[in-house]
């Protein structure tokens, strides 16, 4: 990989306007892939670790101005390219891109979102092209192409082994957490829609080219590239996407191999900057230090992707922490089958907007759980008024929901933990392979919180 990341920097030193430290240094990080190193020196608050331009960052807009390239009837104004060389290209009969790229128009590329475009466009760049040139052509991107994860990488990523026809670890799908399920069922409706979305124009891409690939082994593509996408895409302003919060991101190289922390404002933070040289609207894509200042040889650097839980880390990343204040149970299922039969408690929270949403995390069951339970143990209504109204304490109800919380978390602490031996006694069992511990992690996890949130009862 040294050979290809050296390609990688060597590609990115194309613009000037690239940056990296020289301070920092992929390498192999133990138990966790690659990661970002610091080599000597220290990197201090503000000082810049990378900075990428736009020229080499893949997004919607960034997608439109290279299909544009070979199709000079897509027009988007400051987006799309234009000029001689467009003129140039769209006559070379011997670019496959021409043919592939002319089915658009600039209307449907515009109604496509940006998991649609961008999937639809790396499988056109990273995986037909070759096939459509004889690996003849390259792609401007390959460079990037050639760093990314390999599907066995990825295959820790629930949602992978539900739509794959070829993963191996379907049997650990009856294994998911609630949380990891419901989360797991969420994708798996993303990745439906979009890929009913632009299955028809791979599939006339399959009848303009005489090539030896079926529309399976393309779903299985699809799938690689939809989760290298949902696990390395970063925040970034997309104008043409104003209105369509899941399509602000961006794919920016070399910072992808930074390494999440469950730290918040501590370590390095990404910073959207504008400078003469972004194209299509999108701005450099810049990471500083943080407060933390960075001394100690080999230590990496990190920033913190979000407040995830180890449930959300493993459905959108495939990895989970060895410990994560972070953690978090939704027992919204289990409140209500509690207290759904109960009309007039089942109503009163519906009325007051505290019907649902009940999760517990450290520091405990959240405020709705405990006005749930509260009214529906001592049905107060009077007193639970007063609590909502921030009049009353939680602590009056406390003593008085012990013994229903404790068998929330009795029956909840016994659930995992016979969940984890389970998983143990598996046939196939190997607590190496990521796809085992991440699970029996997860289990520890809910354990060591449940535990805890019981003993300050």
């Amino acid at each position: 990989m040294h050979k290809e990341i050296d390609q990688l920097i060597s590609w990115l030193q194309q613009s000037n306007d690239f940056y990296l430290n020289e301070k920092v240094a992929v390498k192999n990080i133990p138990n966790e892939g690659k990661g970002i190193v610091l080599l000597d020196g220290q990197i201090r608050r503000n000082e810049i670790v990378i900075s990428i331009p736009s020229t080499h960052q893949i997004n919607f807009n960034s997608v439109l101005y290279h299909i544009s390239k070979f199709n000079s009837n897509i027009n988007v104004p400051h987006i799309t390219h234009s000029g001689e060389e467009q003129d140039k290209i769209s006559h070379m009969y011997d670019e496959p891109r021409v043919k592939a790229y002319n089915i658009f128009t600039t209307e449907s590329l515009l109604k496509m979102s940006s998991f649609q475009l961008l999937s639809l466009y790396i499988l056109a760049e990273w995986i037909f092209l070759p096939k459509w040139s004889s690996n003849t052509i390259d792609s401007y991107w390959k460079p990037f192409f050639n760093v990314w994860p390999k599907i066995d990488d990825l295959k820790s990523i629930p949602a992978i082994w539900e739509n794959s026809n070829i993963s191996q670890y379907k049997l650990l799908l009856p294994f998911l957490t609630s949380d990891s399920e419901n989360h797991c069922q969420r994708l798996n409706n993303l990745i439906s829609h979009d890929w009913a979305v632009i299955q028809p124009i791979l599939e006339e891409w399959l009848l303009l080219f005489d090539i030896q690939y079926n529309i399976e082994d393309v779903y299985e593509d699809y799938l690689h590239v939809y989760f290298i996408i949902n696990s390395r895409c970063l925040y970034s302003e997309i104008p043409l996407k104003k209105e369509d919060i899941a399509s602000k991101f961006t794919l920016v190289p070399y910072v992808d191999f930074i390494n999440h922390s469950a730290e918040m404002d501590r370590f390095c933070f990404p910073k959207i900057e504008y400078t003469h040289a972004n194209i299509s609207d999108v701005g450099q894509f810049v990471i500083r230090g943080g407060p933390y200042t960075y001394k100690i040889p080999n230590e990496q650097i990190l920033f913190n992707y979000g407040p995830h839980s180890n449930d959300f880390l493993l459905n959108e990343y495939g990895f989970t922490l060895p410990t994560n204040s972070w953690n978090y149970l939704d027992i919204t299922y289990i409140i209500n089958d509690i207290i759904g039969n109960d009309n007039d408690v089942t109503k009163y929270l519906k009325t007051n907007d505290y019907w649902g949403e009940y999760t517990i995390n450290q520091d405990g069951f959240n405020y709705r759980a405990t006005v749930a339970l509260s009214l529906f143990v001592t049905k107060d209504y009077q007193r639970v008024d007063k609590l909502i109204l921030g009049y009353m304490s939680e602590d009056y109800f406390a003593n008085k929901i012990v013994n229903i919380t404790t068998e929330i978390l009795n029956n909840l602490l016994l659930e995992y933990q016979q969940k984890n031996d389970a998983l143990i006694n598996l046939d196939t069992y190997n607590e190496t392979d990521p796809c085992f511990y991440n699970l029996s992690n997860i289990y520890k996890g809910h354990v060591d919180m449940l535990t805890d949130v019981k003993n300050k009862l």
